[in-house]
C-alpha cells in the first residue's frame, strides 16, 4: 500500500515582477492574477487562457484578496 499523506504536487507561482516580491510588504502579501476581472480560484500554470481573455497581475498586502476590478 502506498503512503498518501506526504503527496503534493508543484505548481508554478509568481515569486517576483519587476523588483517587488512575494512577502515584501509583510507575510500575507505576494501576486495573484485576475482573468477579465475575475479571480480563476486556480493556480496560474493550471489556467488555460483563450479567447480573447486577458490577465492582470495583482499584487495584495493581504492573504485572501476579495478585491473588486
Amino acid at each position: 500500500m502506498r503512503d498518501r499523506r506526504f503527496h503534493f504536487r508543484l505548481v508554478p507561482l509568481c515569486k517576483r515582477i519587476h523588483g517587488l516580491a512575494e512577502k515584501q510588504c509583510g507575510n500575507g502579501s505576494g501576486w495573484t492574477y485576475a482573468v477579465n476581472g475575475s479571480f480563476p480560484g486556480k493556480a496560474c500554470g493550471r489556467y488555460t487562457l483563450s479567447g480573447g481573455k486577458s490577465i492582470s497581475w495583482i499584487y495584495s498586502t493581504e492573504k485572501n484578496p476579495t478585491m473588486a476590478m
